[in-house]
Formats: structure tokens, C-alpha cells, sequence
């Protein structure tokens, strides 16, 4: 009797324990913060390369493989942007190995399109790789409608990571240079950008864009690229030709004032001033060199292929030996005075536009 009492009470004990048990999970449940389950949910995944085209098949459906000679603008737009409007792509491939290349893109790079289209660059860079910022930049208003469009149907498919940035945003890159000067890569499909907006585009980049920052263009920068060292080329699969020339450049480090042309004066123009002669006066250079890539060790490897006394040169004398020779190429390209030792070429004509 006793047994069986004991017995009874026990179950009666369990169950009771069971229910307590229940109860307090379920409190303890409701009362813990959904950061945990929620993070987890939105934990980043990266898409790998080889499943990018049909992630923009689903974006962008019928309009995924049309990138020729002026789609997705009417005739207005198009007599509006005129040579603008003739449009290609880099295609996913060409991406992907442009971005291995340059050692992937890390959640402290920024990386910008600079006549950004429909988008497919942008989102590309932003659901393969864990870059923290991307922005796309596009003068033709259809286009950029275009490419709001994929960004929201990209958070439909759960694809778009809201703890990073993705933005698109329509006007002249020219003018709104305040909102990629801080990149640390600067992507340009630029083949049909004129002259006068690559000239201008180089002088921004001369002024603006912080040392280290890496340059990506289809298009090779003119004059003698005081800003820009070339480290690199690459033949790119395009929507027009299956290899498309595509030009690294790193933005080269800052000299010290009384190095810059602008304080050396014009009488540059007519003395020797060649690169030796300017490394043997700049001394220890290591001081003079910051960059974007010190946790990134193959975009850290790729700098490190350029001398840094002739990227530091290259501020000065740009690819020329000397800086008449430079100032020279400049007034040759961009039809600037090569008596200014500093040439300001941002202002363009309407046709210098992205």
C-alpha cells in the first residue's frame, strides 16, 4: 500500500514537474530577445559565381540577356544621352574573375558603379561576395528604374542582406562624387564614355579618391594618369565580344606638398625633373603610402607587384618620365594647357556625362 501511494504520488510529482517545466520554457521563450533566432535567419550566405546568371534570369526575367545598342530606354532617353545610350555588359563570368582577381570584396570595401545600368554589377558584387557598401550610379532614368526594381525583387527572394548596404541612385557621377570619393573600388564599363568625361573622371580621381583605391575600367584613362598606376589587365567575357580589355589602376599614394606640381610651379615644365631625380629627393617613402588593402592580402600582394617609388612618381610624372612630357601627354588628350601644372578638367560639356 504504502508502494503504491508513494507511487502515485510520485506521477502525481512528474506530471506537475512536466507542466512547470512547459510553462517556464514557453515564458522563457517569449521573453528572450528574437536578435538570436533572427540573426541566424539572416546570417549572410554568399551565391556562388556559378549561380549568379540564374539569380538575375529570376530577377530581371526576359530583360537579362538584353544589354545591346539601347534597350530598356524609348527614343526620348535615348536622343538625350545620344552615344551614351549604346549599352553593353560584363557578364557574370567577367565579374566573378575581375573580383577574384582583386582578392574578393570584404565587408570594409565600398565598392561603386560609375554608369551603373540596369544594376546586374552591383547586385552581383553585393550577393557573391561580403562587401559592405555598393552603390550603383546611372544618368539614364530608365535604367536606373530598372535597377530599383531588381533591388526590391532581390529582398523578395530573401537575397538581398539588409546589415549591408545596397543602394542605386540616378544623376551625373560627376556631380556626385561626394557619395563614392570614399571607395575603395571603383568599377567602370566605360568603353563608350567620351573623352571630356574621362578626363574629367581622371581629374576627380586625381583629387578625390583616397590612396590605394583600386580603378577598374574597359576604357584606359587618358593623358599620362597622374592619378591612377596601372597594375594589371584583363580580358573580360562581355555581352558584346568574348574577351573585353579591362585595366586595373590603384590610386598611387600622396607626396608631400612642396612635391606637388601645383606648388613646384610652372618652371616645372622646363627643368629635368625625372623620377629619379624625384625619389632621390622624396628620401624614406614609406610614410607617404596608405591604402585600402591591409586586410585584404592578394589586393595587399597586388599593390606590392607595383615599386612604390614608381607609384609614388607616378603622382607626379603620371607614366612619363618626366613632367613636361607629362604635362604634355595631358594637353594631348584632354585638351588641356600644358603651362598648368595642375590642369582642372572636372567641368565637361553636356556629352561628359555618366
Amino acid at each position: 500500500a504504502c508502494f503504491g501511494v508513494a507511487h502515485r504520488f510520485t506521477a502525481k510529482t512528474c506530471l506537475l514537474a512536466s507542466l512547470f517545466t512547459c510553462i517556464v520554457g514557453i515564458l522563457v521563450w517569449r521573453v528572450t530577445p528574437q536578435g538570436n533566432s533572427g540573426s541566424q535567419k539572416q546570417a549572410f550566405v554568399a551565391v556562388l559565381d556559378e549561380d549568379v546568371p540564374d539569380v538575375l534570369r529570376r530577377l530581371y526575367g526576359d530583360h537579362a540577356q538584353r544589354v545591346h545598342h539601347g534597350d530598356l530606354i524609348d527614343e526620348q532617353e535615348r536622343k538625350k544621352l545620344g552615344d551614351a545610350s549604346v549599352y553593353g555588359e560584363i557578364l557574370p563570368g567577367g565579374v566573378a574573375e575581375l573580383l577574384v582577381h582583386l582578392g574578393g570584396l570584404l565587408p570594409s570595401d565600398s565598392f561603386t558603379d560609375l554608369g551603373s545600368g540596369t544594376g546586374k554589377v552591383c547586385i552581383q558584387a553585393h550577393i557573391s561576395t561580403s562587401v559592405g557598401t555598393v552603390l550603383g550610379v546611372e544618368l539614364g532614368r530608365q535604367r536606373h528604374a530598372r535597377a530599383a526594381e531588381a533591388s526590391f525583387a532581390l529582398a523578395a527572394l530573401g537575397l538581398r542582406d539588409e546589415g549591408r548596404t545596397l543602394n542605386f541612385i540616378q544623376g551625373d557621377a560627376l556631380e556626385k562624387v561626394g557619395l563614392w570619393q570614399d571607395s575603395s573600388v571603383v568599377f567602370m564599363n566605360s568603353l563608350r564614355f567620351p573623352r571630356s568625361l574621362m578626363c574629367s573622371l581622371a581629374d576627380l580621381f586625381l583629387r578625390r579618391l583616397q590612396p590605394g583605391t583600386i580603378v577598374a575600367s574597359s576604357k584606359p584613362l587618358p593623358g599620362c594618369t597622374r592619378c591612377c598606376k596601372q597594375l594589371s589587365a584583363l580580358r573580360l567575357p562581355a555581352s558584346w565580344h568574348d574577351k573585353v580589355a579591362m585595366q586595373v589602376y590603384v590610386v598611387p599614394p600622396r607626396v608631400p606638398p612642396q612635391f606637388s606640381p601645383l606648388a613646384m610651379g610652372t618652371a616645372l615644365l622646363h627643368t629635368n625633373i625625372t623620377k629619379a631625380s624625384i625619389v632621390d629627393q622624396l628620401g624614406p617613402l614609406g610614410a607617404h603610402w596608405s591604402g585600402h588593402a591591409a586586410d585584404n592580402p592578394v589586393r595587399a600582394t597586388l599593390l606590392k607587384s607595383a615599386k612604390l617609388e614608381d607609384l609614388i612618381a607616378c603622382r607626379i610624372v603620371g607614366c612619363e618620365p618626366t613632367l613636361a612630357a607629362c604635362l604634355l601627354n595631358d594637353a594631348y588628350a584632354c585638351g588641356v594647357d600644358p603651362r598648368l601644372p595642375h590642369p582642372d578638367v572636372s567641368s565637361s560639356p553636356a556629352d561628359g556625362r555618366i
